[in-house]
């Protein structure tokens, strides 16, 4: 507690509506919310803990020095009422309540002492899944968590939140497991981990001197990944729903950012990238100059320059304009494209690289959902705002197989001016995956749902915690 004290315990002794006890084991009067509670000879006896989903009592006893709880006890006025039982840390400097929590109990039983000098109270619960403090002292074989549960179960999603600093890249690429996390081309950044470099989020941070791209015949961009395997009867159609948060700034040509979908390989010829990608855009030049005529109307001629969004690629057309007041003095202006963030979905099928669709944008949220062979790409600025749809396409490779769903990075040339910080604040998979669990460490295991695994009844306060973490360590870590 970082400051000199000790602990003692408040009781709230309900003797019927009108009368409570408030006692306390304290040497001397306590002020807890409002209500000063007696010292009392009164002790509590030890909490018990049991490895059997079984219901465990706890022993108070007092002194009956003056007949006070024998009175109460005789009118038949204690037994099945509640007993608040407070846990308080006093500050010896002053006496002062600083830490407190509490317990309620019911008095299930009592027993005078053969010298009529004790009463030893049998107290607990009546309903063993109401139990709060401690809580979870039995070890179950079931996960107590409602599957997919947002905030207590999280299969297929993950805030990144400060739970942990998981360094990726130590551990390097393959199948070796993280928080159910597994990573690619790690050997192509610098940085590649959860909560250290920026706190709460992932981040991938690539060399300026590095070039790093998902292309049909370079696949070397950084990936952290999860496996969306078909294995479960009830899924066999393969349906999701993804969404990540974007962080980083893509700021010089050919860095991205974005949601990976590959084939189950670690050099995938299928594969979808929606990301947001710094790209040129295009710039239409207008005639240069006009001069005032008295001529007759006459039919002019206006050439735009216009990029695609692929780099320094110009397609030209001519647009007839009508014009009853000037001539033209046919001059063009070629403008470089300039270059800006931009939403951009690539497909790669069978190793043929397409840019399906982009368009002009800094937006930071990005979503895929798949149904049947159908994929569909959205986009939005804040969390709050409606989903933009971008494109749909088919991609029936990508669909009845196992896949590979996460964050990548890529930067397409090197040198750059600095390096490319690719960050994501979330990944969450809102459906999809199994879509049922029977709540078992096997069930755990295959799903990978290792940042969680600690929601099995027992981890914190059960008596084989150690061993308990041992198993769990040698069962999952490949």
């Amino acid at each position: 507690m970082h400051q000199k004290g000790r602990w003692a315990h408040l009781f709230d002794i309900v003797v019927d509506a009108s009368t409570t006890l408030y006692l306390s084991d304290y040497p001397i009067s306590l002020t807890y919310s409002n209500q000063t509670y007696t010292p009392y000879p009164i002790f509590m006896g030890e909490i018990a803990q049991t490895v059997k989903p079984e219901m465990k009592t706890l022993q108070i006893q007092v002194a009956n020095i003056d007949r006070t709880i024998a009175t109460y006890l005789e009118a038949g006025k204690v037994l099945g009422k509640n007993v608040t039982i407070t846990w308080i840390f006093v500050r010896e400097l002053d006496d002062t309540v600083v830490q407190a929590f509490g317990e309620v109990y019911q008095v299930l039983g009592a027993e005078l002492s053969d010298d009529d000098a004790t009463w030893t109270f049998e107290v607990g619960k009546f309903n063993l899944f109401r139990i709060q403090l401690p809580r979870n002292r039995w070890i179950d074989l079931r996960c107590e968590w409602v599957y997919k549960h947002a905030g207590t179960c999280d299969y297929g999603r993950d805030d990144f939140e400060a739970l942990s600093q998981i360094d990726l890249k130590q551990g390097g690429d393959g199948n070796k497991k993280v928080q159910g996390w597994r990573a690619l081309n790690m050997a192509q950044v610098v940085k590649a981990d959860i909560n250290i470099t920026t706190a709460s989020h992932l981040t991938l941070r690539i060399l300026d001197t590095v070039d790093a791209r998902w292309s049909s015949s370079q696949k070397d961009g950084p990936f952290v990944y999860r496996k969306l395997p078909l294995s479960d009867s009830a899924n066999v159609s393969g349906d999701f729903d993804l969404e990540v948060k974007c962080a980083g700034n893509p700021n010089e040509p050919g860095e991205a950012e974005g949601i990976l979908i590959t084939t189950d390989s670690s050099s995938p010829t299928n594969w979808l990238y929606l990301c947001r990608k710094y790209l040129p855009f295009a710039q239409a030049p207008w005639v240069l100059a006009m001069v005032p005529t008295k001529r007759r109307s006459r039919r002019l001629w206006r050439t735009r320059e216009v990029f695609s969004i692929q780099p320094m690629v110009m397609r030209r057309r001519q647009r007839r304009v009508e014009s009853s007041m000037y001539s033209a003095h046919r001059q063009s202006l070629l403008l470089a494209p300039k270059e800006d963030l931009h939403v951009v979905v690539f497909s790669n099928a069978s190793n043929i690289e397409t840019q399906i669709a982009a368009v002009r944008s800094s937006n930071f949220y990005l979503r895929i959902t798949k149904i049947g062979t159908n994929y569909r790409f959205y986009h939005r600025a804040n969390e709050s705002d409606g989903w933009s749809d971008l494109v749909t396409i088919a991609r029936p490779e990508l669909s009845g197989v196992d896949l590979r769903i996460g964050f990548a990075a890529e930067t397409d040339t090197a040198p750059r001016a600095s390096d490319l910080v690719a960050r994501a604040d979330y990944f969450r998979m809102t459906s999809g995956g199994y879509l049922t669990c029977d709540r078992t460490i096997a069930a755990c295991k295959i799903r990978e749902n290792f940042r969680r695994i600690g929601a099995a009844p027992g981890i914190i306060h059960g008596p084989l915690i150690f061993f308990w973490l041992l198993f769990m360590f040698l069962g999952f870590v490949q």
